[in-house]
């Protein structure tokens, strides 16, 4: 089950023939372990249809192994958006403990995670969080630790920190946990950890960080041969280069993480990490990007009512919100307005605030607006509610300042620096510092080494006074040196 590519896993299973075995209990016991196969090779289709003939062929002798096999079948009908059915695979699971603390307390804890997944699915991001907090107190050690608690439920737990915008504590509960859920083969949280990581990277102007951690998924997504990771690696690469402006290069990744097969399989399933980012996001993203929100608009329309017709209710508030944006980028900011009223509502219930923060100017833009308007007019049930106007008040704090505002400088040299004090080979690592590349990338362009770029980017640093990389980008193209 560890194995890097876990294919070979049912490979071995095909070649000992064991589900074949004239004793029922042993082919039963090693259907249930194909079920776990299918389901961290990410094919969940495949493991519901063997799951659900589990659940009427024989009862497994074993406590241990039915408990197994009842904790995957609740993972696997999560994933087909049977949620009904994953609960009561919780219930076979808690039936099946053998008396041990141990068995009891895992159990446990993945039932309260796995309820938790249902809430965040549907939008009770409180009830999520809670449930989460509840599946790590179920462990014996210190969740905290390297060593103690469960990546499950850690996991989890850090991703609800992040989204209340709690970014600390979730980062460090994803650099504890996150070699674990690789080593399992945990895709949706391999890809949760790396796209958040990364966008705390992101956040923190740490660029290379930010682009080496997508590019890692990337890498694993290849090994591993798991396509989903790797179209989610390129869609997060995409709308991290659309933020900082990087269009084109946002785009030629937008590109390549349009693989109809991936897309059209994530569409028809519930899974954490696609719930809200898939392929018909980034090309919304995209569009506003680019100023054009007319062309965002129909998918918008489309998509928030698939969302609704189907109980997506965490998918259709992220839709909502950003249809809220397209109407403002096209100066219809009443429509704006009453678009962004409820689901700002729900966004503060709910604690919610990176799905906001992290759609960058052109959200915040309209964001801004519906504040000022609330500011000025009291406007709407929910401008008079205090929890409402504190946690907006939290929110565009915490927003970037607008893109269009000049960069801060450290002096006046920045506006006097001669263009001519860059080399020719600083301004071509400077255009591809631009695209959002890393050292490693920027070097195999080039044909140097790693040590030369690093010379480079500190020279190009001299020069132009900037503290970092990101300044230096800022810099670069408030002199002209970068269009």
């Amino acid at each position: 089950m560890l194995h890097p590519r876990p294919q070979a896993t049912g490979e071995l299973l095909d070649a000992t023939g064991v589900e074949a075995d004239p004793h029922p209990q042993i082919a039963a016991e090693a259907r249930a372990a194909r079920i776990l196969v299918l389901s961290i090779s990410d094919d969940y289709p495949a493991a519901a249809k063997l799951a659900r003939a589990a659940l009427e062929g024989p009862r497994l002798e074993s406590r241990y192994a039915a408990a197994s096999l009842a904790n995957s079948l609740a993972t696997v009908f999560l994933g087909v958006d049977a949620f009904d059915d994953a609960r009561r695979a919780l219930l076979d699971a808690r039936r099946e403990v053998g008396g041990t603390a141990d068995q009891a307390g895992f159990n446990a804890l993945f039932a309260d995670a796995t309820e938790g997944i249902i809430d965040w699915l549907e939008g009770r991001l409180r009830d999520a969080g809670a449930r989460f907090r509840l599946a790590l107190a179920a462990g014996r050690d210190d969740p905290l630790s390297r060593n103690g608690g469960n990546a499950w439920a850690a996991l989890l737990h850090a991703t609800s920190l992040y989204e209340r915008n709690d970014l600390r504590r979730a980062a460090h509960l994803f650099h504890l946990h996150l070699p674990t859920a690789r080593d399992l083969g945990l895709v949706d949280h391999m890809i949760n950890g790396h796209v958040v990581l990364s966008r705390i990277a992101d956040g923190d102007g740490d660029v290379e960080t930010a682009m080496g951690l997508l590019g890692e998924l990337e890498h694993l997504a290849e090994r591993r041969a798991l396509p989903r990771v790797a179209a989610s690696a390129r869609l997060e690469r995409a709308r991290q280069l659309a933020g900082r402006g990087h269009l084109d290069a946002a785009r030629e990744q937008l590109e390549r993480a349009e693989d109809v097969e991936v897309w059209a399989r994530v569409a028809a399933l519930r899974l954490r990490a696609n719930d809200t980012e898939y392929i018909e996001v980034g090309r919304v993203r995209q569009a506003l990007h680019e100023g054009r929100p007319a062309e965002a608009l129909p998918i918008l329309r489309r998509e928030i009512a698939a969302a609704a017709a189907s109980g997506r209710h965490r998918r259709a508030l992220h839709l909502r919100l950003l249809a809220g944006a397209a109407h403002h980028a096209g100066g219809d900011y009443e429509t704006a307005a009453a678009w962004l009223e409820r689901p700002l509502a729900d966004a503060a219930r709910e604690g919610a605030m990176r799905m906001i923060l992290d759609e960058g100017e052109p959200l915040a833009e309209a964001i801004r607006a519906v504040a000022e308007r609330h500011a000025a007019h009291g406007a709407g049930a929910a401008a008079r509610d205090p929890h409402f106007r504190a946690w907006l008040e939290d929110l565009t704090a915490a927003m970037a300042p607008p893109r269009r505002a000049a960069p801060e400088v450290a002096g006046e040299t920045l506006l006097s620096a001669p263009i001519e004090a860059l080399t020719r080979k600083e301004r071509e690592v400077l255009r591809l510092l631009a695209e959002g590349l890393p050292n490693a990338t920027i070097a195999a362009r080039l044909g140097v080494s790693d040590s030369t770029v690093r010379t480079h980017l500190r020279s190009i640093n001299s020069k132009l006074d900037a503290r970092n990389r990101t300044q230096a980008v800022a810099v670069a193209r408030r002199m002209g040196v970068l269009a």
